[in-house]
């Protein structure tokens, strides 16, 4: 019996707009000790990438929408999604989070150099690539939504930012 992959995809719309949810691959494997179960079955999850190719996309999205129903769709739709987005580096700040923990808070807007802004923490292990960054460069990130709106200038913050090799 060879390896069984099925990847699954669950579509929510709703407007214009599609969002995609986790794709799961099930793998039967060959390589299991003749010990284990033959039907052992091993799944992964994968990372959810927002189909919205930009924080402004996002955003304008959400203010063609009655607050009450933007409000309920971020909560349901955005917090803890993933998103692979590109901007341009304005600048970045230390902190120490509730672990003691050093962070690194990176503030980037759109790819033309205006708003809306994105703030992203990165972890410690990222200090030696972000330090390589200047102000204006172009850079591509994967990061998780924290939170959208309503943070003075900043648009979206996001947590466990990544930065991406272009």
């Amino acid at each position: 019996m060879g390896t069984f992959t099925e990847s699954l995809e669950k579509i929510i719309s709703f407007g214009n707009k599609y969002i995609l949810t986790p794709i799961i691959d099930v793998v039967g494997s060959n390589n299991i000790d003749s010990s284990q179960t033959n039907n052992t079955i091993q799944t992964e999850e994968r990372k959810l990438i927002l189909r919205e190719k930009s924080a402004r996309e996002l955003l304008e999205a959400l203010e063609a929408l009655p607050p009450l129903q933007a409000e309920q769709i971020i909560k349901q739709s955005y917090i803890g999604r993933w998103v692979r987005w590109e901007g341009i580096f304005y600048t970045l700040k230390s902190a120490e989070d509730y672990d003691k923990k050093t962070e690194f808070h990176v503030y980037v807007c759109h790819p033309d150099g205006n708003p809306p802004w994105i703030g992203i923490i990165f972890s410690g292990k990222s200090r030696f690539e972000l330090e390589q960054l200047r102000k204006g460069d172009h850079i591509q990130f994967e990061a998780k939504i924290n939170q959208i709106g309503n943070m003075g200038q900043i648009g979206i913050y996001l947590s466990e930012g990544k930065l991406l090799k272009n």
